[in-house]
């Protein structure tokens, strides 16, 4: 599981995403799949591993600490099962720039930090989706009422070949 899931693997793998959506759709298992698959503790002690990679790049003068650590994976795990390694990944680069950051927070972190750049990415992310979602229905939307209306009895496959030649 490490071997797959390290923060240098999802890196590799996922050098290329940069947004929620893409994280989404990059076939990643999410959280919850993962914890079936392998138990609720391995993938805490994999969610801390990235907390303990990126509290070592941030390299505070109060990094988080143990507990802290450990609470925050514990709660990722719970309360964000629809994120996956990629997202996590995607998630804890983009706190260290400070794209979730208010004023200050920059310079310290703690619990409540990291946990509320849980929130606002996972807000993102059902935003991403939901417009996501929204323009694929438009799409489809859009192309069934170009499909040719007809009385006559033709097999499906016949008509929808017609509607997409017109």
């Amino acid at each position: 599981m490490l071997e797959t899931y390290s923060p240098k693997a999802v890196e590799q793998r996922c050098a290329s995403i940069t947004t929620p959506l893409q994280c989404c759709f990059s076939g990643e298992k999410n959280l919850l799949t993962l914890t079936r698959d392998f138990g609720q503790k391995k993938v805490e002690a994999l969610v801390k591993v990235y907390l303990l990679e990126m509290n070592e790049l941030l390299n505070l003068r109060n990094p988080l600490n143990e507990a802290c650590i450990d609470r925050i994976a514990s709660m990722v795990v719970k309360d964000y099962r629809n994120l996956n390694f990629a997202d996590i990944r995607n998630l804890l680069d983009n706190g260290a720039r400070g794209r979730y950051s208010r004023d200050g927070e920059v310079l310290m972190i703690n619990y409540s930090i990291v946990m509320g750049w849980f929130e606002r990415y996972s807000a993102k992310r059902c935003d991403d989706i939901e417009d996501y979602n929204l323009n694929v229905h438009e799409q489809r939307k859009r192309e069934w009422m170009n499909l040719p209306r007809s009385n006559e009895n033709i097999p499906i496959k016949e008509w929808l070949r017609r509607g997409r030649q017109s």
